[in-house]
């Protein structure tokens, strides 16, 4: 239902809060009141939120998963990474090579830059985006 959160005073999709009896919108309730459970790492030992669990159920974090358990050979530059993307048939590509495909010529400025969405570099992207917004 449309409301007012009682966090942000925007006026949103809320629900009501449960424990406080306020209406709260879905971002408002993930910051204050949604605390997923967080262990010790069994590689680092931080204690932050568990990406993968292993056989003995000892748990890993992001930065670590992505570092030790997450690699893979790159299907074009064939060296062991970190997995940025998989293709449509599952083939990794590591982050290095992803950003050097997503180089192009920007439609609206012709500078040659990483190509963010609908063929327009970052800077014309968001400015589109801004001008939609205000108007």
């Amino acid at each position: 239902m449309k409301g007012i959160c009682s966090i942000c005073r925007k006026e949103k999709n809320v629900k009501r809060n449960r424990k406080t009896g306020q209406l709260v919108c879905s971002s408002c309730y993930k910051r204050e009141f949604y605390k997923p459970p967080q262990e010790k790492c069994s590689c680092c030992g931080r204690v932050k939120l568990v990406a993968l669990r292993l056989k003995d159920g000892r748990g890993v974090c992001q930065v670590c998963y992505r570092r030790k358990f997450h690699l893979e050979e790159c299907v074009y530059c064939k060296e062991v990474k970190p997995v940025a993307v998989r293709s449509k048939d599952g083939k990794p590509t590591c982050e290095v090579c992803y950003q050097q495909m997503r180089v192009g010529q920007c439609v609206e400025c012709k500078k040659t830059r990483i190509i963010q969405a609908l063929g327009r570099c970052y800077a014309c992207y968001q400015g589109q985006r801004r001008a939609k917004m205000a108007a």
